[in-house]
């Protein structure tokens, strides 16, 4: 009984996975799920008398015979938020149960309503309150999670934030934030979310190197004004590492042993990288050096660069084309709308823990798979 109970469920997930690629018919369903025509038919019933599907026309393509009625994700389930949080503005966007992005929105923080400075706790989670409170007054269905995207190291669990000096954090520990909310909300590093919107063939290999510019005036003592972090995606799989440090950017040209400092350029040079060329070119250099490193090692295939360099990207090219090695520079490519990419990347990781099967997304500490929203119950 439980056994079949289990196969009923794990049916039921493998029919949504396969609809989150557009509408099919349920013939086409059985076909590619190897499925019995009865067996989907009847998750299907389920599955529409629950909301998580609905019919939509029937299949043009046939051109004799009678029509078979598509079926498809239901919008109008719920919405997703992902959420990008920076120094002085966070990035947004509301993305509904197909995965169609519904409602973007940008906005730099208002000092004046935030009692708590720059660099702490509380002002960390005063701006995760605000921003969640924002998008909820904008969502016109019910909300299925969030994922929150910082520059930082962010424990593979999602239990803890290890480090992040954007929003003064070393760490912590996000149960106690997140629990005040009837949905689900996780954290993630930025570079992570900006790959994991690439990610789409089940064998791709690529790697994102995000370079975020902030200013002089927002740095901590110690830090410098440029961070570089990379998303690393291994045969369609996003990849944290063993300490969840996979993609921590440090040249190897760095022989120092500070935790903060990423190149071998002093951060006063880094300060004035806007005004001098030869600053520019050298930072250029050295990162498409520590980049052509990994692609030696890692064999992607293509290594997006994208963050605050796109004004930049004449001089990029050129420092890669001057320095290729056979088609090497046929594997970079500049991404050229990167908030775009973090908030959908992040909103993507929030419909894919949606979507996976409660034996596979237990594996998230915290995200609570026994109260999911889309938690079918036979």
């Amino acid at each position: 009984m439980a056994n079949g109970k289990f196969q009923k469920e794990t049916n039921n997930f493998l029919i949504l996975q396969k609809l989150r690629q557009g509408f099919l018919s349920r013939r086409q369903l059985a076909d590619d799920l190897y499925l019995q025509p009865s067996t989907v038919t009847y998750a299907i019933g389920r599955l529409i008398e629950l909301g998580l599907v609905e019919e939509k026309g029937e299949d043009t393509s046939i051109k004799m015979g009678r029509r078979r009625t598509l079926v498809g994700l239901n919008p109008n389930y719920g919405c997703v938020f992902g959420i990008e949080l920076l120094v002085d503005h966070y990035n947004a966007n509301i993305t509904d149960f197909s995965g169609n992005v519904i409602y973007n929105l940008t906005q730099e923080y208002d000092e004046a309503i935030i009692p708590y400075p720059k660099g702490s706790v509380k002002r960390f989670e005063f701006i995760v309150d605000y921003v969640l409170q924002k998008l909820e007054k904008k969502c016109p269905n019910k909300i299925l999670g969030a994922c929150i995207a910082i520059a930082g190291i962010v424990e593979q669990k999602g239990e803890k934030i290890m480090f992040s000096w954007t929003q003064g954090l070393n760490n912590y520990y996000t149960n106690e934030l997140t629990k005040k909310y009837p949905y689900n909300i996780f954290f993630e590093n930025d570079a992570n979310c900006a790959a994991f919107n690439h990610v789409g063939q089940d064998s791709d290999t690529f790697i994102y190197a995000l370079v975020q510019m902030y200013k002089t005036s927002e740095v901590p003592e110690g830090v410098p004004p440029i961070g570089i972090g990379m998303g690393v995606v291994i045969d369609g799989r996003l990849r944290r590492g063993y300490t969840s440090h996979a993609g921590e950017f440090k040249s190897v040209l760095y022989r120092g042993k500070d935790f903060n400092q990423q190149l071998s350029i002093s951060n006063e040079d880094l300060a004035n990288i806007e005004n001098d060329e030869s600053i520019q070119k050298a930072f250029l250099t050295e990162l498409v050096n520590n980049l052509r490193f990994a692609h030696s090692l890692i064999d992607p295939r293509v290594i997006y660069i994208g963050g605050h360099l796109i004004k930049w990207e004449p001089l990029l090219m050129d420092i890669v084309i001057n320095n290729q090695i056979e088609h090497e520079s046929d594997s970079f490519a500049i991404a050229s709308s990167h908030e775009e990419d973090i908030c959908e990347g992040a909103s993507k990781l929030v419909l894919e823990h949606l979507f996976n099967l409660p034996t596979v997304t237990s594996r998230l500490k915290g995200w609570d798979t026994k109260n999911s929203p889309i938690c079918i119950d036979e």
